[in-house]
């Protein structure tokens, strides 16, 4: 017998399901008669975040001016840490930068 291989296209869920439910099962079968099965642990999905913004609403918008931002966005799933780098352009500095739930 060979190796049988095959491919197909696919949407991850938003976020990864419950762990009892987070399988692929396969089922070989001849005739209507079930000849092999397996179950594997399917891929850990890791959720995006929705609706994101990210507003300058304070006064000052000048080069090396402390200002403030406003964030928002939809999360897909609980969290209870959220993480913000600037990327470009280089030179954000978020020392001393506070946080308030709207």
């Amino acid at each position: 017998l060979r190796v049988m291989m095959f491919r197909l296209d696919s949407q991850n869920p938003a976020k990864t399901p419950h762990v009892m439910l987070n399988l692929w099962s396969i089922t070989h079968t001849s005739n209507a008669v079930i000849m092999s099965t397996e179950a594997i642990a399917s891929w850990e999905v890791v959720p995006q975040l929705a609706n994101v913004r990210v507003m300058l609403v304070g006064q000052q918008k000048a080069e090396n001016s402390i200002s403030n931002m406003a964030i928002s966005f939809r999360p897909v799933s609980d969290a209870d840490e959220l993480t913000l780098e600037a990327l470009q352009p280089t030179g954000f500095d978020f020392t001393g930068a506070t946080a308030i739930s709207l």
